[in-house]
């Protein structure tokens, strides 16, 4: 049987994918393949993509790099093979990712009779030669190489441990972790100003501690996070009629039951109801980690800066005894006397910067918080109500989520909840303490 150059070419990718890029090249040239070997992971927009050799032989040209875009029929390789059948099915991508590996070699036709040791000596006469490569191949699946990518891992660092010292995603993580017990965090490389004095007078001044923490913080969460947003108005006319109600029974010297007060508590009461909204996201081990607790972190300006004290269990707060806990919480932030755990454990964050006349905001999320309510100016809006044009309170209220673990759809519902109860006083209200106001 003679030997003959093969090309190989990129398969159907499946699942309507017009192109995909190639993530891995798993072969160089002069490298020996064994028929249905993975040479290629392409990934589309929905899987990741292993491409087979169609039969055994000698890689002697290769066609791609890592981030090229390809397509199906895309030539990737030539390679010096037997007389395999020349027209083959490879797994098409949608199967690619529920097939075993050895259900999708099945697929893949080739010629079992013994190839002539000749062909595996050397390249065919005919065929350019070409060096060999001294590269080790890397086991490992497309969950690992994925895993490496994401974490900047070079895998051949990676110890595997399944058959043959696969390297597993386990194995990625494990060494990641091993990584960062043995060596030291390094401090992050900041971008350095141009000199500024070349255009003029310039002075520095140092940013309080209290601003460096939130520098570190937001910078932290825009780079963690993918954030997303979606904006309602809810129409507070009643709500406002009932504060004001309430203010006139207050005993004096009482603290004062504020907007914020009544936002507080319709969160903490939502984040009872939709626990999603009051978890955590764990990446590294891919978990949600759920609170069994409500604490609402409350943004307050400072001369030093921006601070979150925390409400702990709002719930367990009658109106009075909640708008005092936040009074206190605010004062002590502003005269910086609260102890450090006044500031830790919350769930989620509402920012609120309505007192300023901004009308909408949009907050970054507070990690490892999953969501934020950034809450606008009370402002007198025309609407319309039984076929008539009439003025009314209303609020501008912006969820902004980690899309990770939030879907739009969730966030929607979190937020005509909250438009639900800040609308209707009474609900505001139900499940209150016994000693409720």
């Amino acid at each position: 049987m003679g030997a003959h150059s093969t090309a190989l070419m990129i398969p159907d990718l499946g699942e309507g994918a017009a192109e995909g890029t190639v993530v891995a090249v798993l072969f160089g040239v002069g490298a020996m393949v064994a028929a249905g070997q993975s040479l290629l992971e392409i990934e589309t927009d929905k899987v990741t993509l292993e491409v087979p050799a169609e039969c055994a032989g000698c890689i002697m040209e290769v066609a791609v790099e890592v981030g090229q875009t390809v397509s199906a029929g895309t030539r990737f390789a030539t390679l010096a093979a037997s007389d395999a059948p020349s027209t083959v099915t490879l797994p098409r991508a949608g199967d690619a990712a529920t097939a075993t590996p050895e259900s999708a070699l099945s697929a893949v036709p080739v010629d079992d009779s013994p190839a002539p040791a000749s062909l595996f000596a050397m390249p065919p006469a005919d065929v350019p030669r070409a060096p060999r490569t001294t590269a080790p191949m890397i086991p490992a699946g497309p969950a690992a190489r994925r895993e490496a990518r994401e974490l900047g891992v070079d895998l051949a660092q990676v110890r595997g441990t399944g058959p043959r010292q696969r390297i597993s995603r386990e194995d990625v993580r494990r060494h990641v972790q091993q990584h960062f017990k043995s060596t030291p965090l390094a401090t992050p490389a900041f971008e350095t100003l141009p000199d500024l004095a070349t255009f003029g007078a310039v002075h520095t001044q140092a940013l309080p501690r209290i601003a460096r923490t939130t520098a570190r913080n937001m910078a932290r969460s825009a780079s963690l996070i993918p954030h997303a947003w979606i904006q309602a108005r809810a129409d507070v006319t009643a709500l406002e009629a009932a504060r004001r109600d309430l203010r006139k029974s207050h005993r004096e010297g009482a603290a004062p039951i504020t907007l914020s007060v009544l936002m507080v508590r319709a969160v903490a009461k939502l984040l009872r109801a939709q626990p999603l909204f009051n978890a955590a996201y764990d990446a590294e081990h891919h978990a949600l980690v759920f609170r069994e607790y409500v604490n609402v972190g409350l943004a307050v300006a400072t001369p030093r800066g921006l601070v979150v004290p925390v409400a702990r269990e709002p719930l367990a707060h009658d109106l009075a005894g909640l708008a005092a806990q936040l009074d206190e919480l605010i004062r002590g932030a502003r005269e910086q006397r609260l102890p450090l755990r006044a500031y830790q454990g919350a769930g989620f964050t509402i920012s609120n910067l309505g007192g300023m006349k901004v009308e909408t905001l949009q907050p970054l999320v507070n990690w490892p918080e999953l969501a934020i309510l950034g809450v606008g100016a009370l402002q007198e809006t025309p609407c319309v109500l039984a076929g008539q044009i009439v003025v009314r309170q209303c609020l501008s209220l912006t969820l902004g989520f980690d899309h990770r673990v939030i879907n739009g759809a969730d966030a929607a519902n979190f937020l005509s909840a909250l438009v639900a109860e800040l609308e209707n006083p009474l609900r505001l209200a139900s499940d209150m303490p016994a000693n409720g106001s």
